[in-house]
């Protein structure tokens, strides 16, 4: 597993963890300053973060992407990367996990979508706009590109100092 991504060490857990949770809240503060941009009197909170939650979900939505690279088997001739067993096994569980979450959020979604047009309860919300469509959809791309990285990068234990040792040798070479 990467060691370092934009110059901080993320070979514990937790920081990991904290890249995890970094990417969905950039997410939603990113819809949340389009939804604000609308309403009058707000406008400057649209702009002023705007820019900053963008910057936050692309470098997070890189940095999750890049913790999950030693999984993967891309690559030819001297580019290509040997996956063991473990790595394999941790792959494969992680795209299984991820599409059950994914399978599920789209069959809740649909229910209550359902529920939510065909019944009476007026407290249910529902997407009247394109604008709140367009917000679900990205959400849900965004959970689709990035959930098999985020649970590799949440599930996989620390990294040992002797392996931190034998990265930070390699990239020296």
């Amino acid at each position: 597993m990467t060691s370092q991504v934009f110059g901080i060490r993320i070979d514990r857990q937790s920081r990991r963890r904290v890249l995890v949770i970094t990417l969905y809240l950039a997410y939603a503060a990113l819809v949340a300053c389009f939804s604000f941009a609308g309403r009058s009197g707000v406008g400057l909170v649209f702009t002023a973060g705007l820019l900053p939650a963008g910057v936050v979900l692309i470098g997070a939505f890189w940095a999750v992407s890049q913790l999950a690279l030693p999984y993967a088997t891309e690559g030819t001739g001297a580019e290509l990367r040997k996956v063991d067993e473990r790595q394999i096994q941790v792959r494969d569980r992680a795209f299984y996990r991820a599409y059950q979450v994914i399978s599920a959020l789209f069959g809740v979604w649909i229910v209550y979508e359902t529920i939510a047009r065909t019944s009476r309860l007026e407290w249910l919300w529902k997407p009247r706009t394109f604008d709140e469509y367009q917000a679900i959809v990205w959400g849900y791309l965004l959970v689709s590109m990035t959930l098999p990285s985020a649970i590799i990068a949440w599930t996989e234990p620390d990294v040992e100092d002797s392996e931190n040792d034998l990265v930070e040798i390699r990239l020296v070479r």
